[in-house]
């Protein structure tokens, strides 16, 4: 799959500020054709256009997610 195709299907705009968090090194590669957080950045202040987190049970995606 292509960067383009996995832009148009999570309808990542271009410019849109993203985070993407615990992202197999695959994605991350197929992804680096943007800019994008890894971790949240204290001078966004938790505003972002579009945030993807990855994890495989509830407990890892909540600790993550900051819950």
């Amino acid at each position: 799959m292509s960067f383009q195709e996995v832009q148009k299907k999570i309808r990542l705009l271009p410019g849109a500020a993203a985070l993407i968090v615990n992202a197999p090194p695959d994605y991350l590669e197929l992804m680096s054709a943007i800019k994008f957080d890894i971790q949240p950045a204290k001078i966004k202040q938790g505003k972002y256009d579009f945030v993807q987190v990855f994890g495989s049970k509830r407990p890892m995606l909540e600790q993550l997610v900051g819950m």
